[in-house]
C-alpha cells in the first residue's frame, strides 16, 4: 500500500567541544593586593634600526573549537581610555601571519615590534580575535603589550628569552588538553626583569688504577651551571615559564644588565633544576630562580 505525505529531514553537526567556550567565575571579593595598572602589560621595545637585539617580537597563538570556520585578528591600541581597532592582521605587514589551520583550529601572529613602531609608534597594544562558527561569534584577546623605544637605560635589568615550539605541551588552562605544535618550529620570545649568569661547574674525572697504585688519566668532564634570577612576575608569565620555557631543550638567553660579570648574547642553555617560585600570600606576583646548563656541552677532555 502506498502512502502520500511529507518527510522532514534535519542535519546536525556533531562537534567535540562548545564552539563558544564559557569561563566559570567565583563570587569572591576583588583582589586588593599589590596590583597596579601596568601589571598586565608585557614590556616590549623597538628601535629605528633593524638590529635584532634592539627590537623585540611577540608570537600570539589562539586555538578555537573545531566548529570554527573563520577567525579575524585585529591589532588594537589603547587610546583615550579605550581599546580601539587599528588594523586587521591578515598579511605579513607587521610581522608573520599564521592563518587558521596552520595548526589544527589555530591562528597566530608574530608581531615584529619594529614594524609596529614604524607603522604607528609607541603605545599599548593587544590583538582581538573574533571567531565565527555556526553558534555565532566568539571574541577573545591576547595579552597586553607596552611598546617603548629602545635605549640602554630602559632595558638595563632585563633578560630576553628566545625559543621554538615543537611537540606537545600541557594546556595551562585545561588539565585534560594537550597542545600539539607538531614540527611548526614556532618562534617565541619574551623580555623579563631579571639577570642571567653566575656560572659555576661540577667536575667528574675517570682514571685507570694499576696494581702498583699508579693512576692514569682517561677523561674529565665539567657540567656548567647558570642561574636565571627573575624579579616578581605575574601569574600569566609564571605559567608561560612553567608550561613552555621549563620544558625546552634549548633556550637562547641574552642579558641586558650593565653590571653583569660577563656578556651573554643568545647563550644556548636548557633548564636542569626545579620550578619553585617564591609564593607570597600578600602579593599576586612571585619571583623565581631557574638553574640551567649548556644545551651543547663541550667541557670535556680525554686522552
Amino acid at each position: 500500500m502506498a502512502y502520500d505525505g511529507e518527510s522532514i529531514k534535519r542535519v546536525f553537526s556533531l562537534v567535540s567541544e562548545n564552539p563558544i567556550p564559557t569561563t566559570p567565575t567565583l563570587d569572591i571579593l576583588s583582589n586588593t593586593l599589590d596590583k597596579c595598572c601596568s601589571d598586565n602589560l608585557i614590556k616590549v621595545y623597538a628601535d629605528a634600526t633593524t638590529d635584532e637585539f634592539k627590537n623585540d617580537k611577540s608570537t600570539i597563538v589562539k586555538s578555537f573549537s573545531s566548529a570554527t570556520t573563520s577567525v579575524t585578528m585585529t591589532l588594537q591600541e589603547y587610546v583615550n581610555g579605550a581599546w580601539t581597532d587599528l588594523v586587521v592582521l591578515a598579511t605579513n605587514s607587521l610581522g608573520t601571519f599564521y592563518a587558521l589551520g596552520f595548526l589544527p583550529n589555530t591562528v597566530g601572529y608574530t608581531l615584529d615590534w619594529y614594524e609596529v613602531n614604524d607603522y604607528n609608534g609607541v603605545g599599548a597594544y593587544r590583538i582581538k580575535f573574533e571567531a565565527v562558527s555556526f553558534a555565532g561569534t566568539y571574541t577573545t584577546y591576547s595579552d597586553q603589550y607596552c611598546l617603548s623605544l629602545y635605549n640602554p637605560i630602559s632595558v638595563n635589568g632585563t633578560v630576553k628569552l628566545e625559543w621554538y615550539l615543537n611537540g606537545t605541551f600541557a594546556d595551562a588552562t585545561n588539565d585534560e588538553r594537550i597542545i600539539d605544535y607538531g614540527t611548526s618550529n614556532l618562534y617565541q620570545q619574551i623580555r623579563l626583569e631579571g639577570i642571567f649568569g653566575k656560572p659555576t661547574s661540577e667536575k667528574a674525572e675517570e682514571f685507570i688504577r694499576y696494581q702498583n697504585g699508579k693512576e692514569v688519566f682517561l677523561k674529565s668532564e665539567q657540567t656548567p651551571e647558570y642561574t636565571l634570577m627573575l624579579k616578581p612576575q605575574t601569574p600569566t608569565i609564571l605559567q608561560l615559564l612553567q608550561y613552555q620555557v621549563f620544558q625546552q631543550d634549548s633556550i637562547l638567553v641574552t642579558d641586558y644588565n650593565r653590571n653583569n660579570h660577563y656578556s651573554w648574547i643568545q647563550k644556548d642553555v636548557k633548564v636542569t633544576g626545579g620550578f619553585a617560585p617564591e609564593w607570597d600570600w600578600n602579593s599576586l606576583k612571585a619571583s623565581v630562580e631557574l638553574k640551567l646548563t649548556n644545551a651543547n656541552n663541550n667541557f670535556k677532555r680525554r686522552l
